[in-house]
């Protein structure tokens, strides 16, 4: 069997897995989103997330990590070097205490400090948003500590053991929001403290059965300057890009904040939610992208890496079209499905938040590429720069008097901007013909998707009157019409060769079984 053949039945079977995780995690975070929801209310709810999201502000530090380590441990095993393997995992674990010890040192003093003097809580709720706030930042430390074991899974591609955690995380939280109402003790305080000791028990999971499920792998105390610098100095500059999205994210949360309250942080964060569950379905499928491409880049197969970063992409759009055009077009009735008491502004958010991601998936495996390469010094400068934008025009905007939903069409303005600068800067790093390529291998094809595919759903939600008919008529016509457009002008001629080689194996496996 060939190598490809191999890398591609690899990457089925833990896209497979990382499906059945996204679906689990997807239904039970919504669910769970309603349930806190419901017993918080709409102005604690938007306490705690303008709260976590100070805290998350410095989450671009183990962002960065992340990145770095799985990169690294997945460029070592292209080459088969399995002693560095370890000691990389060994000097990640001393890494990120020193990370974590930091992180909570700086939200304990800054962050502080920007909480009682700069967000808008409403009165009486301080002390309440005090306790959330310190027990976020003991939680945000133990995530910290998680990262290099879960790094581990995913560059092993063992990502049915990363599923099975993360699934059992889900149900935790969901069980955190079902105890808040056994309790007279103030609700929020009580979340932010169960949401603390969930965290605390997850982290002591993944390191157990990291423990037990690689056992070539050890820690053991590693003193080496070099990888130290190699290391850090990759994350370093990956933290560049991690920061300018955790300001275009939370620090546009917080600027909200600033111009309208708790409220409309309510609103956000509900949108948020909509953009985490729409991003799962082609974030499952590009984190098994991800390995391989590192992978086939270290073995030195350039050619063979775009190919795939193109198909990656162009895949990863139309799944999640499958999801994103029926929630455009029904999103009203189902926030009020999924949530019972909708925020203000929930639904034009979620709208334009499911766009955003839309643009988002033209350009992600890039980044992935640019990792993969080494050196991006450049890359991340430029690309950070650029994303950073959001920020200051957000609150320009707003400052202008412009609606809150302005916020996301400078998202929107921001992410075209970067597609085509993260295309010319792959093309300089890899010396490859990016642009014509990319426009003719992906953007031609999704944009005949798009165009075909989506002028009958839009007609539905025009002309019929909103209810279950007109949802579920949405959803199954966008699947078939998604589903007949993608193999008509959204595939290659060899890519519609191996789906009619599954759709025949497939038939041929439950016709004679």
């Amino acid at each position: 069997m060939s190598t490809t053949s191999e890398n591609n039945k690899r990457i089925a079977k833990n896209t497979l897995f990382l499906y059945a995780r996204m679906l689990l995690i997807m239904a039970v975070t919504l669910y769970t989103s309603r349930v806190v929801l419901r017993v918080l209310g709409v102005e604690d709810f938007g306490i705690y997330n303008v709260v976590g999201g100070v805290v998350a502000l410095l989450g671009f530090i183990n962002s960065s990590m992340s990145i770095s380590i799985q990169r690294f441990l997945s460029f070592e095993m292209g080459r088969k070097d399995y002693s560095q393997v370890t000691r990389i995992f060994s000097m990640a674990i001393q890494i990120h205490i020193l990370i974590a010890l930091v992180v909570i040192a700086l939200l304990e003093t800054f962050g502080l400090y920007f909480l009682r003097q700069e967000v808008v809580i409403p009165e009486g709720r301080m002390d309440a948003a005090l306790v959330v706030f310190h027990f976020s930042v003991f939680a945000c430390g133990f995530s910290i500590l998680r990262v290099p074991f879960i790094a581990l899974m995913i560059a092993y591609e063992r990502m049915g053991i990363y599923a099975y955690v993360s699934v059992f995380e889900a149900f935790l939280k969901l069980l955190v929001a079902f105890l808040l109402g056994y309790f007279s003790y103030d609700s929020l305080s009580l979340y932010g403290e169960l949401i603390f000791f969930s965290t605390l028990i997850v982290t002591g999971i993944y390191a157990i059965v990291s423990y037990f499920s690689f056992r070539e792998i050890r820690y053991r105390k590693v003193s080496d300057i070099g990888l130290f610098k190699s290391l850090t100095q990759f994350a370093s500059w990956s933290a560049l890009g991690e920061m300018a999205w955790g300001f275009t994210l939370q620090g546009v949360n917080i600027v909200l904040n600033l111009f309208f309250g708790t409220i409309v942080n309510a609103a956000y964060a509900i949108s948020s939610q909509v953009s985490s569950a729409v991003h799962q379905f082609v974030w499952s499928f590009q984190t098994a992208f991800n390995p391989q491409l590192i992978k086939t880049y270290a073995g030195g197969d350039t050619r063979g890496m775009m190919t795939l970063a193109y198909r990656g992409t162009k895949l990863s759009f139309y799944l999640l079209l499958f999801i994103a055009l029926p929630l455009i077009v029904e999103m009203d009735f189902i926030l009020r499905i999924w949530l019972g008491i909708v925020p203000e502004y929930a639904s034009i958010f979620s709208r334009m938040v499911i766009i955003n991601t839309l643009l988002d998936i033209l350009s992600n495996l890039f980044a992935t590429l640019a990792k993969a390469y080494g050196k991006i010094r450049n890359y991340q400068l430029t690309v950070s720069m650029v994303l950073f934008l959001n920020f200051p025009l957000s609150y320009i905007a707003l400052k202008c008097g412009y609606a809150p939903s302005s916020v996301f069409v400078v998202y929107a303005i921001v992410s075209i901007i970067l597609l085509i600068l993260r295309c010319y800067l792959i093309s300089e790093m890899f010396h490859v013909q990016v642009f014509l390529d990319y426009f003719r291998r992906v953007l031609v094809p999704i944009s005949k998707v798009l165009v075909v595919s989506s002028f009958v759903p839009l007609w539905i939600g025009y002309s019929m009157e909103e209810g279950w008919f007109r949802l579920f008529l949405s959803f199954s016509v966008s699947f078939i019409l998604i589903s007949i457009t993608v193999y008509i002008f959204g595939l290659e001629s060899h890519e519609r060769t191996l789906v009619k080689e599954q759709i025949l194996r497939i038939r041929t496996h439950f016709f004679y079984i």
